[in-house]
């Protein structure tokens, strides 16, 4: 047999479905210390990554053994504070609404959105490199994501450590073609980034995607789009050509 004791958060059913070990299956050490790890991480992903998990097996004849996973689930550890440090053009409150992380609050029991994960974390990161980028902040980066545990009241610290670097707008625009029959400036209109706006990597991609589509739909598929920026750190604009050639 292999049986599941102490455990209340998490039902046996779903326990069963995290192991390798089975009734009947063979026994190994790797196989049961891959099977914790699976455990541990289980627990981590509702909030509880200080559960301890040990093993106790009964030989019970014929060269077979009953395995049980014994389960302290802990407390759930929460994240009392997220704090970020070199961020001058946007408040820490304004921030912590871009990240899915939360702080503990009265119902983050319902939404669970104040878990701490390294998976959690780095896509935080990637979330405030987009934020940056699509509102004037090309050079933006986060330095360090460092989250510290308070083990006396099993709660999270977590802190952004960022670059913003200058705000920039954008520059001259254009489009050029090199595919014969495709004039660039007919093309102008789907530009959406325009000489003067707030920098914003999203419209850029926009661009790219509705001159793609224009291009194919008059019977180039494998035209390229590409954009060549054409950076002024003395006025901080970025201006912006969009190359359509046919590709390869």
């Amino acid at each position: 047999q292999v049986v599941f004791n102490g455990n209340r958060k998490i039902k046996d059913e779903k326990l069963r479905g995290l192991v390798k070990t089975q009734p009947l299956g063979p026994y190994s050490e790797s196989l049961v210390e891959a099977d914790l790890q699976s455990l541990r991480r289980a627990y981590a992903e509702i909030g509880r990554s200080d559960v301890e998990i040990t093993t106790q097996t009964v030989t019970v004849g014929d060269g077979r053994v009953n395995l049980a996973f014994v389960i302290n689930e802990g407390g759930r550890t929460k994240i009392d504070v997220i704090n970020f440090e070199g961020n001058d053009a946007y408040s820490d409150f304004r921030l912590r609404a871009v990240i899915a992380t939360k702080e503990s609050g009265l119902f983050s029991f319902i939404t669970r959105r104040d878990i701490y994960s390294e998976e959690k974390l780095r896509a935080d990161e990637e979330a405030l490199r987009q934020f940056y980028y699509n509102h004037g902040y090309p050079d933006f980066r986060v330095v360090s994501s460092d989250a510290v545990l308070d083990e006396s009241k099993n709660e999270y610290t977590i802190t952004f450590t960022v670059e913003e670097g200058p705000r920039y707008r954008f520059g001259d625009i254009s489009v050029d073609s090199t595919v014969p029959g495709i004039d660039g400036s007919q093309l102008n209109s789907l530009v959406e980034t325009k000489s003067g706006d707030t920098y914003n990597a999203r419209d850029v991609q926009k661009t790219i995607e509705a001159i793609s589509k224009k291009v194919a739909s008059a019977g180039y598929p494998f035209a390229r789009v590409t954009p060549r920026g054409d950076r002024n750190f003395q006025t901080n604009t970025i201006g912006v050509s969009y190359l359509v050639d046919q590709g390869e």
